[in-house]
């Protein structure tokens, strides 16, 4: 069975066999996904759908700030000098408050108007149903909200343990030099182990980066100590990049190796800058690929 999308501006196709595909027309497909192994796998990578960010909550904040990396150590620290220096305060919530809430809406609505490809994926509405499940980390200057994380607390399934599942996060554009995004972050790992909550997941992303979401997310969460995972419930197909018309220049996802290892796929037009950023131990290795024109690519290195 052939099912169409388009999201974020790419034009999807899932197919649950490759031989579907011989009567469509393929021009203005983006990527394909197919559910049977195809007979040529050679552009095909297997892939979850969607990935998530896992992070196992530490025993201490010790513990967690040791997790980190030197230099984002360093980064919180005079984060927290500067924060406390422009009378910025953090406010924590469970369960969450409508009017903090309903402020921090307007701050991502701001910054969500300020990207080229504009798509708001939560409204005033996800605050009625199982609040009591929903909570929020904010940054307020003044009593005003500036930033701000909501997550909702969810319970134990066929593919995770109880946890704290992140939902959305932002903050306004002119607070992000003081490094108020990491400290929204600190701060929720901080609570979480008061808490006593092991498993914080951040986020659920199409598993392909480049297009809305940029590389840099990756980026981000890794340094937060957070681990590229599939998101199962979603599905694992063999996907094909039909055309790279729509990215700029970079791109990436996640593809499985043995044993459910990942391996990250980095895709440029151009020479990639700072390569070795990509690197994670998390990942069973690191693959790099020209793009040659708008259909095709090949393959130049691997690190692992």
């Amino acid at each position: 069975m052939i099912h169409k999308e388009t999201s974020a501006g790419l034009n999807l196709l899932f197919s649950d066999k490759e031989s579907e595909l011989n009567k469509e027309n393929l021009k203005d497909t983006d990527i394909i996904y197919i559910k049977e192994k195809p007979k040529d796998t050679e552009k095909f990578f297997y892939l979850s759908y969607k990935v998530t960010y896992k992070f196992d909550v530490p025993k201490t904040e010790e513990d967690y700030l040791n997790s980190l990396s030197k230099n984002k150590r360093k980064k919180i620290k005079k984060s927290l000098k500067k924060a406390k220096d422009d009378n910025i305060d953090f406010c924590f919530e469970f369960p969450l408050e409508k009017q903090h809430f309903f402020e921090w809406i307007d701050v991502y609505r701001e910054n969500i108007s300020l990207k080229e490809k504009k798509e708001f994926h939560v409204d005033e509405s996800w605050f009625d149903t199982n609040n009591e499940r929903k909570g929020g980390i904010f940054a307020l200057k003044q009593g005003k909200i500036i930033g701000g994380i909501v997550f909702k607390k969810m319970p134990e399934n066929d593919y995770f343990k109880e946890r704290w599942s992140i939902g959305f996060s932002s903050t306004k554009k002119a607070f992000m030099i003081l490094g108020i995004n990491e400290l929204l972050n600190y701060h929720l790992i901080n609570h979480a182990i008061e808490k006593g909550i092991k498993l914080v997941l951040r986020g659920m992303d199409i598993n392909i980066y480049g297009n809305h979401l940029s590389t840099g997310l990756y980026l981000f969460k890794k340094s937060l100590g957070f681990k590229t995972i599939p998101y199962p419930r979603k599905g694992f197909y063999y996907m094909k990049i039909n055309s790279f018309k729509k990215f700029k220049n970079e791109l990436l996802f996640f593809s499985i190796k043995d044993k459910d290892l990942l391996i990250a796929n980095m895709m440029s037009r151009n020479e990639i800058e700072n390569p070795d950023d990509f690197k994670a131990g998390f990942l069973g290795g690191l693959k790099f690929y020209r793009i040659i024109d708008d259909n095709s690519f090949q393959e130049i290195k691997e690190l692992s």
